[in-house]
């Protein structure tokens, strides 16, 4: 229920503390904070969500950090052990009252509708031309408009789900 998660722990390896605040921010869709302490320094990695500026929220705790930067959904710090709950609560607290409940759902953005006779590999093609995706140029997503009529598991352990589909233009 909390607007914000700020976590840390002893020697946590600071190579995946970015991952891990990634991975918590698809889980539940709050600016996340994960800390690694070293020597009684909270080395951390923050990632934000859409709509909400992280490094301005961070910047109204700037008096509790060695050291902090980055950017409107992405940032680093250091700050001291005995800095660490104030931050919690501080960051938290900035975020409740800066995001409305709705903030805390994540959005889907549809690029466009298309048809499931539209989807062929000449599609496919063309938008594999608008590679490299990432932040600055994400992947497109298309919407479309069928009917599951069935599904099965398939592949190693299951992992991987098939189904067939019927819009009103055609069946695949």
């Amino acid at each position: 229920d909390q607007a914000a998660i700020v976590i840390w722990g002893q020697d946590w390896h600071p190579g995946v503390i970015g991952i891990v605040a990634s991975r918590l921010v698809d889980l539940y869709y709050r600016p996340t904070v994960v800390l690694s302490l070293q020597e009684r320094m909270g080395i951390g990695s923050a990632r934000g969500i859409d709509g909400f500026h992280l490094y301005e929220a961070l910047a109204e705790c700037r008096d509790l950090f060695v050291r902090f930067g980055g950017h409107a959904m992405a940032a680093g710090m250091q700050l001291l052990e005995e800095n660490l709950i104030t931050f919690q609560r501080r960051f938290t607290a900035f975020c409740a009252e800066n995001l409305a409940s709705q903030d805390l759902v994540p959005k889907l953005r549809i690029d466009g509708e298309v048809s499931l006779a539209e989807i062929t590999e000449s599609l496919i093609e063309e938008l594999s031309l608008l590679e490299p995706y990432g932040v600055g140029n994400p992947g497109p997503t298309l919407q479309v408009n069928a009917a599951v009529l069935r599904t099965r598991m398939v592949g190693q352990n299951n992992r991987h789900l098939q189904c067939v589909l019927q819009d009103g233009t055609a069946q695949g």
